[in-house]
């Protein structure tokens, strides 16, 4: 799993988790004009119509609530830093919702975030969204699903100490001389990737010739000062 799709995990766990004691947990959702503020997270109160000065949520009345908004406030926080991460990597979300994303955060911040919420999820209102932790948590796993990391090449050179095994491009050879083998794995460590001209003699010490791994004969003369080093 790569960091960014662990830290995509992460979020939505913690979302969850709180969704799961907190289902009063509400989003304000203003008209993106900016006359209105912006998108807030608090408990609900009167009619969905900020347009009418309702303020759709309010702060939590008890005390222990505050911390609860306070960590959602962060974790959306995180989570929106994550949607515009994946926006800037390889992804299959649609081009006319990441331009509509792009769009809509500039137009008023938070709202880009909003976008992905409504493409993500279903919306109860346009102006408020109920158990909101519980949406974000699904918007986030719906943003892991459509993130496509960089795939990491795999490994083309590996040595098997235990076996003194050479493994080159998923082929093994046996290494039977305990020196020699030391020597491969002093080149390995000095040139991790296969070179078909191997430029060792200035990195490893009694190594000459060229080819690849698989094809190089080097053994250190006999005496410790023509040693690996």
């Amino acid at each position: 799993m790569s960091d960014l799709s662990s830290q995509i995990a992460d979020v939505e766990a913690r979302l969850r988790q709180i969704a799961n004691h907190h289902p009063w947990l509400c989003l304000a959702i203003p008209p993106r004009t900016g006359k209105y503020g912006w998108p807030s997270v608090g408990e609900k109160v009167g009619p969905a119509a900020p347009q009418f000065g309702f303020p759709v949520v309010r702060n939590p009345r008890q005390a222990w609530q505050e911390p609860i908004v306070d960590s959602v406030n962060t974790l959306i926080g995180k989570a929106e830093n994550l949607l515009f991460a994946v926006l800037e990597g390889r992804h299959v979300i649609p081009d006319d919702i990441v331009q509509d994303i792009r769009e809509w955060e500039k137009q008023c911040h938070g709202f880009g975030w909003v976008r992905w919420l409504w493409f993500t999820t279903r919306v109860q209102h346009v102006h408020r969204y109920e158990n909101y932790a519980q949406g974000a948590a699904d918007a986030m796993l719906a943003l892991g699903a459509v993130y496509r990391p960089e795939q990491q090449p795999p490994e083309r050179l590996h040595l098997d100490l235990q076996t003194q095994r050479v493994t080159l491009d998923g082929t093994p050879h046996l290494v039977d001389d305990p020196k020699a083998f030391a020597v491969y794995e002093a080149i390995v460590k000095a040139c991790p990737e296969p070179h078909t001209q191997l430029d060792s003699a200035g990195k490893v010490r009694g190594c000459k010739g060229e080819g690849k791994v698989r094809a190089l004969y080097c053994a250190p003369k006999t005496g410790p000062q023509n040693g690996v080093s």
